[in-house]
């Protein structure tokens, strides 16, 4: 497969993920990565994230972190402040209706699709920057099958309701946006709705909330209506560990655990069979 982007997206919360998850991609696929698109949204976090990840860090230290790999890596790493003038014209080319910044619970939509507009090449890793990868020729797969599948997962655990991941999928921009787009993105009734408000999630707050589904559900609302075709490479190739908490990432032993998960070397039973990082699994 010739080179490839990564696309992601950061808030003020992800400086560990920013000097401990961002890194690794490098080891894991080498020459083969042609640059990391890095969308970094600075404004405050709201629901779902907010939860995960109450402290936030300066600016100043984001950005000095974001230099440093800059200096580390061999390929290209862009870093674009989400731009909201644009909101307009991307969500126009993704969607039929709706303008959609975060979803219901607060995740992120607009900095998903900015982050996979601004890439340089065709072939495209839309990942979540806490997204940690084993691969053992996933990337040859994902060449065989983009030419009959609009999305290819690399491997991980499979779970049946969750037929597309929005942590991690590869795609080809060119094919994807003549055959796919524009995604139809269904918004809650008003049942739903009426629940969220009653959590105090004020969906009219459109930085924060807003009445659609989470990418992740587009997607796999979309595959249900066979307008989006997918592809989840075997576990033979392969497979993707999703690490979420800061203060593990903080620790030694999630340091060294990545390390070993790259390099396939002494990874726990436990830790094979689960998407989510789980330190307890790597405690000897």
């Amino acid at each position: 497969m010739d080179k490839f982007s990564i696309a992601t997206n950061i808030t003020s919360a992800d400086l560990p993920r920013i000097k401990y998850v961002i890194p690794s991609w490098q080891e894991s696929f080498k020459d083969r990565l042609g640059e990391i698109v890095i969308i970094y949204d600075t404004n405050k976090l709201s629901g779902r994230i907010q939860k995960l990840h109450s402290k936030t860090f300066p600016e100043s230290d984001i950005i000095d972190a974001i230099d440093i790999l800059k200096r580390k890596f061999h390929c290209e790493i862009k870093l674009i402040y989400l731009d909201y003038d644009k909101l307009k014209a991307t969500s126009n080319q993704w969607f039929k209706s709706g303008t959609p910044i975060k979803c219901r619970s607060g995740s992120p939509v607009f900095a998903f699709i900015e982050s996979i507009r601004n890439c340089s090449n065709n072939i495209v890793l839309k990942c979540d920057c806490d997204v940690v990868f084993l691969n053992t020729g996933f990337l040859e797969q994902v060449k065989l099958h983009l030419e009959n599948y609009d999305i290819v997962s690399p491997p991980r655990l499979y779970f049946p309701e969750q037929e597309i991941s929005s942590r991690a999928f590869f795609l080809n921009t060119e094919k994807f946006y003549k055959r796919c787009l524009p995604l139809v993105s269904k918004r809650i009734n008003i049942y739903e709705a009426f629940k969220y408000f009653l959590k105090g999630k004020n969906l009219f707050n459109v930085k924060k909330y807003s009445f659609h589904k989470a990418f992740e559900d587009i997607l796999i609302d979309n595959f249900k209506a066979k307008t989006i075709q997918h592809k989840l490479i075997s576990a033979d190739f392969g497979n993707s560990l999703h690490i979420i908490s800061n203060d593990d990432l903080n620790q030694e032993i999630t340091k060294n655990a990545i390390k070993r998960y790259i390099e396939n070397r002494d990874i726990p039973e436990l830790q094979k069979n689960a998407f989510d990082y789980d330190i307890k699994f790597w405690i000897n």
